[in-house]
């Protein structure tokens, strides 16, 4: 088995967390490699897969999301969910200056993959989903539900290893006791009172809860309504941003989580994906996330087009333009900027990001076909204003061609590129302001003329309607 050295390190999320990951160096002229763990998992899932990977001379980064592992803990529990997941994964790259990279994730870590993946194209450069799918099956959901926040505890490894052999046989029918108490170390921890309990916050599983809960209700009230329940979430359309990079799908034969047919259905609409070993789950390795579960031959073999690429050698893209509104509901500057956009064309990629979330009513005037995303946990361009808060938006902006951004409302954008653009290489920002707000339609408020005045200094260009906003501009 390959060995390699890392380091634990450490990142800050935006709401003051200390974040932890494995970081094996290598080449930094290579794409690295991000491993990302299941819901109750951690880095250690991946300590044999990323010494295999590390040997090659390639970065290998394992994170321990929030509320794992040597991760803090979150203050909030709703915050254990994909979207706040991916705004702090965006930390971990501008941390290690990480623009594109090739993606690794099991379970819960295969859609945090296609999530960033469509929330900035072009961030993913190839991807291994492993146990995961745009199709959850209905009986790996049902077990996640009865088992996560349980809060278990064990009085020896070995009990914990008999534990783990009751509840998850069926998934890895050839496991040896051996391999159980390996995977035991992997899951769990010893606690502060002397005994062994699974290594993760058990408030993870509060959202997991109010989601069940809020569909219960709405398909309560849809029988008592004798109308159609509402629709499932449907994952298709993430998993279609991964369509233009080499694509590596693992199905285990016991898995409960990705059945046969969806990942046929994912191999059928992905030109370039390939098969991963189907194998009992635990038929050859000791946990879905290790090297042999994942299958390292379909990663460096039958997956060359995936661990193989390197910058050079990956596909054109197209320029990538970020629009940062303070609203995207269907009104005059919004209506401009989607304008715009439909007559580039397929020409660019797009971003777009509202201060207001959920304030996207002018997504129906988008032509059909363009490239356009709406990210997932990007920093909120509305707050109090602080250093740190201007830092993460900073980092938020890194990665794209062109920033654009709208009004009052995206301001503090604009304030973060001035200050932090050259430490983070960001792009050229062009400015569009509209008018004032109400409350400055007889006077301008000095404060704020003065706010815009620093942060437009190191715009690119200002589009404005009347010469009054372009005194205000220069």
């Amino acid at each position: 088995m390959a060995t390699a050295t890392f380091e634990i390190r450490s990142w800050a999320s935006t709401d003051g967390l200390r974040l932890a990951y494995r970081a094996y160096p290598g080449d930094a002229a290579r794409l690295p490699v991000i491993c990302l763990p299941g819901l109750t998992r951690n880095g250690r899932d991946f300590e044999d897969l990323a010494p295999h990977i590390a040997a090659s001379g390639r970065r290998v980064l394992c994170p321990d999301l929030r509320g794992r592992g040597e991760s803090d803990y979150a203050r909030d529990p709703m915050t254990y969910q994909p979207p706040v997941y991916a705004q702090d994964l965006a930390g971990l790259l501008a941390a290690e200056k990480i623009t594109r990279f090739i993606a690794i994730g099991t379970s819960l870590g295969g859609i945090l993959t296609m999530a960033l993946a469509a929330g900035q194209p072009g961030l993913v450069a190839g991807a291994v989903l492993n146990d995961i799918g745009p199709v959850i099956d209905p009986a790996g959901l049902a077990r996640i539900t009865d088992y996560v926040g349980q809060g278990r505890s064990y009085l020896t490894w070995m009990h914990a290893a008999r534990g783990l052999r009751e509840t998850m046989g069926d998934i890895y029918p050839d496991f040896s006791i051996e391999d159980w108490l390996r995977l035991a170390k992997r899951l769990m921890a010893l606690g502060t009172g002397g005994r062994i309990a699974f290594d993760y916050d058990m408030k993870i599983a509060a959202p997991i809860e109010a989601a069940e809960q809020a569909r219960d209700d709405a398909a309560a009230k849809a029988r008592a309504e004798g109308t159609a329940p509402p629709p499932e979430a449907d994952l298709w359309p993430l998993f279609t941003a991964l369509t233009p990079v080499p694509l590596v799908v693992v199905h285990g034969a016991t898995s409960d989580i990705l059945s046969a047919d969806t990942a046929a259905a994912m191999a059928q609409r992905h030109p370039d994906c390939t098969r991963g070993p189907r194998a009992h789950a635990g038929r050859t390795g000791s946990t879905r996330g290790d090297r042999r579960a994942a299958g390292a031959a379909g990663l460096t073999a039958a997956g060359a087009g995936t661990l193989t690429m390197d910058r050079q050698a990956g596909p054109a893209r197209r320029l990538h333009v970020l629009h940062l509104h303070s609203t995207f509901d269907a009104g005059g500057k919004e209506r401009r900027s989607v304008a715009l956009m439909n007559r580039f064309g397929n020409a660019l990629d797009h971003s777009v990001v509202s201060a207001q979330p959920g304030a996207l009513g002018a997504r129906s005037l988008l032509a059909r076909g363009l490239s356009v995303h709406f990210p997932l946990g990007f920093p909120p361009l509305a707050g109090k204003l602080g250093v740190r808060r201007l830092q993460t938006l900073a980092r938020g902006m890194q990665g794209f061609d062109l920033i654009c951004t709208y009004n009052w409302g995206a301001m503090d954008a604009v304030m973060a590129h001035a200050l932090f653009a050259p430490l983070y290489g960001l792009a050229p920002l062009v400015h569009h302001e509209d008018g004032f707000n109400a409350d400055e339609a007889e006077r301008l408020n000095p404060r704020r003329n003065w706010f815009r005045r620093v942060a437009l200094a190191r715009a690119s260009a200002q589009v404005v309607p009347s010469r009054r906003l372009e005194a205000v501009a220069r």
